[in-house]
């Protein structure tokens, strides 16, 4: 299951915790240095008695070292004795905590990890607590076994919706830290506003800055980067029978948000659909049979019933028969699975290779044909073929059965053949680093067999490693 907590400071949780406690979401989390600039009097025991108090009213705290917010401030570490006061609190006040951060410093894995290894030392529960890997320094395979050998198998990402971080794609970035930190580890991401991103990974914590998503002082709010206009959108998003996203259907199914939104102030409504999808992404990761059918809505979500209608009324049209009712899910169905490559990394698939088992001073060719079906992207009709890899290995071969694999992923999906010869070239080269490699597709397109020009034509299409060519025949 995946725990969300939304991102507060005391005064702007006591501003929604009427929402929160009225939908029942009681994750949080808090910036141990914003708690001591908003706090007066003894600042350490305020915090404490406001932490129980949240403690004592069923909330669950993430306590934040407030690095960001240093950092925001122009500090490249902690001043004075803050790391110490932060540590010594953590320690005394576990009873009123869910989980916690360690000291990080955003630009500096060295005081990182030395303020962490503080914290072990003053015997701190590593299981609930966070080490944190920040977006900006490269993580490296050592760095990974320090911050393991000391203890820490919770690791944070500071992700805060960043689009590419250190020269890869958000999603490439935490595939790559959940291969260095390997399958055991538990992951929370930092920042994360993105539902796909939470859904699509299914980490073990995340959080979300709930305050900032929308602007309770105008006409105008924000949910997952989509702009809404309270006087012309509140009737199309609080209807009693309307669902609008994937989302809503488990909304709608597991909590209940058309009775929720009922009587309402409007100013408040995007406030608890905000906490309420959070509460139904929870209930989505952690359990699978919901899982699998979100996912499928995700797939289908393209689709709403206008859409259905107008197809079906067309073909109806055309074939004047009561059999087309049903065509236009059938289609869509069938596209999904057609398409169903998305789903994967090709690069996850082809698995582990292993060590050439022949002699390395000859090159034997090993050759493999695979069949496929694909997809065509100008024309959505399908076109078929083989591929026939053949490579000389260098020290690492792969199972046959991984060729196969890697051919179905990459065909399954809009596709161009000339496209498609060169991603599984490359990933074969990227995993085999072969002394030779060739790719050769041939196959038969229905666009011009059945459209078109109307030829029974075949298009051969080769990438090799000896300088690249593309050999049409046909």
């Amino acid at each position: 299951m995946t725990k969300i907590y939304l991102a507060n400071s005391f005064r702007t949780l006591d501003l929604y915790r009427e929402a929160y406690e009225k939908v029942g979401f009681k994750r949080v989390l808090l910036s141990y240095f914003i708690l001591k600039e908003e706090a007066y009097g003894n600042k350490q025991e305020f915090i404490r008695r406001y932490l129980s108090d949240l403690k004592d009213s069923g909330f669950s705290i993430f306590l934040d070292s407030g690095a960001f917010s240093l950092f925001e401030k122009g500090f490249d570490d902690y001043p004075g004795t803050y790391v110490e006061e932060y540590i010594n609190f953590v320690k005394e006040n576990e009873h009123l905590l869910d989980v916690w951060a360690v000291p990080d410093v955003v630009k500096n894995f060295e005081k990182t990890y030395k303020y962490a290894v503080l914290m072990a030392k003053k015997g701190v529960d590593l299981d609930r607590t966070v080490y944190v890997v920040h977006r900006r320094y490269e993580v490296t395979e050592k760095m990974v076994r320090q911050i393991q050998d000391a203890g820490f198998s919770y690791i944070g990402l500071s992700l805060a919706d960043q689009e590419r971080i250190l020269g890869l794609n958000r999603s490439e970035f935490v595939d790559k830290m959940q291969g260095l930190f390997g399958k055991d580890a538990k992951f929370h991401f930092f920042g994360v506003g993105s539902v796909r991103l939470i859904v699509d990974y299914r980490p073990y914590s995340a959080d979300v800055v709930s305050y900032k998503t929308y602007n309770l002082g105008g006409k105008d709010f924000n949910i997952d980067g989509s702009r809404f206009n309270f006087a012309k959108d509140a009737k199309r998003l609080f209807p009693a029978s309307v669902l609008i996203t994937p989302e809503d259907i488990f909304l709608a199914v597991s909590i209940g948000i058309d009775e929720l939104a009922k009587g309402i102030d409007l100013n408040w409504r995007a406030v608890y659909r905000q906490i309420i999808l959070y509460r139904a992404i929870e209930k989505i990761t952690s359990d699978d049979e919901i899982y699998t059918n979100y996912m499928k809505a995700i797939e289908q979500g393209f689709f709403d019933e206008n859409f259905y209608k107008s197809l079906r009324n067309f073909l109806y049209s055309l074939d004047g028969s009561s059999e087309v009712f049903d065509t236009p899910r059938r289609w869509v169905n069938a596209l999904t699975e057609y398409l169903s490559g998305y789903r994967y990394n090709p690069y996850d698939v082809v698995g582990k290779t292993f060590e050439k088992v022949v002699d390395t001073d000859k090159n034997e060719k090993i050759v493999v044909k695979v069949p496929f079906s694909s997809m065509c992207v100008h024309h959505l009709l399908p076109f078929y073929g083989y591929v026939k890899i053949t490579y000389i290995p260098s020290d690492r071969i792969l199972g046959l059965s991984k060729f196969s694999r890697l051919v179905h992923v990459l065909s399954r999906r809009l596709q161009v053949q000339e496209k498609m010869t060169e991603e599984i070239y490359k990933v074969l080269y990227d995993v085999l680093k072969p002394k030779y490699l060739s790719v050769k597709v041939k196959a038969r397109h229905l666009c011009s067999r059945d459209r078109g020009i109307r030829t029974n034509s075949v298009l051969e299409t080769e990438v090799s490693s000896d300088g690249g060519s593309n050999d049409r025949e046909g």
